[in-house]
C-alpha cells in the first residue's frame, strides 16, 4: 500500500490508531466539559469495532492480524477511561500518562505489522505528532472579547445607571479579574477540580469589591441579574447534555 494518503484517509487512520490524542488535542473542550472529558473518542470511534475496521480498510490488515490488535486497543480504551476518572491529575500529568498508553499500545500493534504497513503507519504516528504539537500552540487563554472590562463596564452602567465616579471605581477591579482569567486556562498546575474552585474565588472577590461601590438599589438589581444568568447557564448546561453525541463518522 502505498504511503500517500488522500486527507480524508490520514484523518480517519488519525482518529482511529490514537482516540485518545485527538481528543485530547482538541482545542475547545465540549460545553460544560473540562480537560478530562475531551479524551473520551465521540461516536463511531468510541466502538472498538470501528476503530478496527478504519485501520484494517487502510492498512490492509488480514483477519488475524485484526484478531491480534482487538485486545490492544480494548485494553487502551480502558485505560483512558481510568485518566478520564481520576479528577487528581492535571493537565500536563494527564498528557504525559496518555501519550506514554499512546506509545506502549502503538508499539505493540506496528509489532504485528508488516514492514510496508509499518510504514504507513509510523506516517500516521507522523502525523499525530504533528497535529499535537499545532494544537497545543493554539492553546485558548483568552476570554471572550464581550468580557473585556470595557465590555462589562458599559453593560454595568447601562443596567446599573452607574455613575462616572462608580465607573473610574469599578473598571480596575473588572481588570484585575479579567487579567486573572486570562492567565487560568492555561495554568497546567491545576487539575479540573482546583480550576472550577480557583475560577469561582475570582469572581467572588471581585464581587466582594464590587458590592460596597453600588447603591442599596443598584446591589439588589446586580444580585437579582447574577441569578438570572446562572439560571440560564444551568439550563443550557442541562439542555446541552440531554442533546445526543454528533456522529464523527458519516
Amino acid at each position: 500500500m502505498s504511503t500517500k494518503f488522500t486527507m480524508l484517509a490520514a484523518a480517519l487512520l488519525l482518529a482511529a490508531f490514537s482516540a485518545g490524542v485527538t481528543a485530547e488535542t482538541s482545542q475547545a473542550p465540549p460545553q460544560g466539559k473540562g480537560p478530562a472529558a475531551m479524551m473520551k473518542p465521540k461516536g463511531e470511534l468510541a466502538n472498538t469495532d470501528n476503530r478496527l475496521q478504519l485501520m484494517k480498510t487502510n492498512l490492509g490488515l488480514r483477519d488475524e492480524q485484526v484478531t491480534e490488535i482487538r485486545p490492544i486497543i480494548v485494553a487502551e480504551q480502558a485505560e483512558i477511561e481510568k485518566l478520564r476518572g481520576d479528577s487528581t491529575l492535571n493537565r500536563d500529568q494527564r498528557r504525559a500518562k496518555l501519550e506514554e498508553l499512546n506509545k506502549n499500545s502503538a508499539g505493540k500493534i506496528r509489532l504485528l505489522l508488516t514492514p510496508e504497513q509499518q510504514l504507513n503507519y509510523d506516517a500516521i504516528k507522523d502525523k499525530i505528532s504533528e497535529t499535537r504539537s499545532t494544537a497545543r500552540g493554539k492553546r485558548p487563554g483568552t476570554p471572550p472579547v464581550e468580557f473585556t472590562p470595557e465590555k462589562r463596564i458599559a453593560r454595568l452602567t447601562e443596567h446599573l445607571k452607574l455613575t462616572k465616579e462608580q465607573q473610574t471605581q469599578i473598571l480596575p477591579i473588572l481588570e484585575n479579574e479579567y487579567t486573572q482569567l486570562k492567565e487560568l486556562p492555561a495554568n497546567d498546575s491545576y487539575n479540573r477540580e482546583q480550576r472550577k474552585a480557583r475560577l469561582q474565588q475570582i469572581t467572588g472577590e471581585t464581587n466582594t469589591k464590587l458590592m460596597p461601590l453600588l447603591t442599596p438599589e443598584q446591589q439588589k438589581h446586580y444580585t437579582e441579574t447574577k441569578v438570572t444568568m446562572l439560571d440560564r447557564r444551568s439550563q443550557k448546561k442541562r439542555t446541552t447534555e440531554k442533546q445526543p453525541a454528533k456522529e464523527t463518522l458519516k
